[in-house]
């Protein structure tokens, strides 16, 4: 029996025990992530598997834990300003640091402990910002090139900088997130359309046709299964979120229910997918996609802990179910940490149960 049997029982027990709770009672509790002091508002970006959250507030790259309490995680000798775009599946958090309170335009890591690392600059004077990290200490990011065209980048420590070519070799490449497989995800123009891709060292870029009727599209996350999610933008249709794999392609995620548009901002190794769902001029609603044919408004499914909370996008989910992102509460803007009901721990363990008790079916 190897770990990773186990782990794809857990897996697909959790995943199992999820899906029937999202077309029968799904209930999660609402943690309001605070800011720091003198700081009123919250952004989160991503999660770990742990369920740490990562993100800014009052211009500092900020790290959250479970109850919702912020550690400051600094910034680099001189500077005064950071900010947390990513996270890797074991902990280092990626993302930038400035000073003069200007735009964080150094790229740096944040290793589990907390302790800042400089990756630095593409090239000299150049914004560079790290947006991903995997757990190969393979970082990606953006920065600007001389005419202020953006470009992207991965980086190792004993490889350097090396850019990533957007599509037939046009410059304006954006990149959003990557995996521990390598594959880095994110927007490019390709001389005719904004096109989503994948990209990998070995591979190069794979360009993601659009669907019908649609003019742009970005992949802004992929999971450690290679299943890329975004959105496509068009003048004739709402904004339509997007899953994607090689093997399947193109899916789009059909918004909550009295919802026209939607967008998929990440997923997890289950397959589910988090972002939101809008409708004509309203602000968006966060939601969640057990499959993809029926989004969830996550504001729909909230116990007593959501009284004034407007939950407006998901940016992040985990493998316990934990979902983190940004809204209102209370007309502020604030980071929020959602638990599924029953929490994350009773589900793994009824998971693991359920592992155990499999394993022993096969060895008899």
């Amino acid at each position: 029996m190897t770990r990773d049997w186990l782990r794809s029982v857990t897996l697909l027990s959790v995943s199992a025990l999820l899906g029937g709770r999202a077309a029968a009672s799904l209930v999660y509790s609402v943690v309001p992530l605070e800011p720091l002091s003198g700081a009123r508002e919250t952004r989160v970006a991503a999660i770990t598997q742990d369920g740490l959250a990562v993100g800014e507030s009052f211009r500092k790259a900020n790290l959250w834990d479970g109850g919702g309490r912020v550690r400051d995680l600094g910034t680099l000798p001189g500077d005064d300003v950071s900010t947390a775009l990513g996270v890797s599946s074991d902990g280092w958090i990626a993302g930038g640091s400035g000073r003069n309170f200007g735009e964080p335009d150094v790229a740096v890591l944040w290793d589990p402990a907390g302790q800042i690392h400089e990756v630095g600059r593409f090239q000299p004077g150049a914004y560079t910002i790290a947006v991903g990290v995997n757990r190969h200490r393979l970082v990606s990011g953006n920065y600007r090139g001389p005419n202020f065209e953006q470009r992207a980048f991965v980086w190792s420590a004993d490889g350097g900088f090396r850019q990533i070519p957007g599509l037939n070799q046009e410059n304006r490449v954006n990149v959003f997130g990557m995996n521990d497989r390598g594959e880095v995800v994110g927007t490019s123009w390709d001389g005719n359309a904004i096109l989503p891709f994948v990209y990998t060292e070995a591979g190069g870029m794979v360009g993601v046709d659009l669907l019908p009727t649609f003019t742009d599209g970005q992949f802004l996350g992929v999971n450690q299964n290679g299943m890329a999610v975004g959105r496509m933008d068009g003048l004739i249709r709402p904004t339509a979120g997007v899953t994607w794999t090689r093997e399947g392609g193109l899916v789009e995620l059909a918004p909550a229910a009295g919802f026209i548009g939607s967008a998929g901002y990440a997923a997890n190794g289950l397959g589910h997918v988090v972002g939101y769902s809008k409708r004509g001029g309203e602000f968006e609603k966060a939601s969640v996609w057990f499959t993809p044919n029926q989004g969830v408004d996550l504001n729909t499914v909230l116990d007593g802990s959501g009284a004034g909370w407007t939950l407006e996008v998901a940016t992040g989910i985990n493998d316990r179910g934990q979902i983190v992102g940004f809204g209102a509460l209370n007309g502020i803007n604030r980071g929020f940490l959602l638990n599924p009901i029953p929490e994350p721990a009773s589900l793994l363990a009824l998971a693991a149960g359920l592992a155990t008790l499999t394993r022993r079916r096969r060895r008899t």
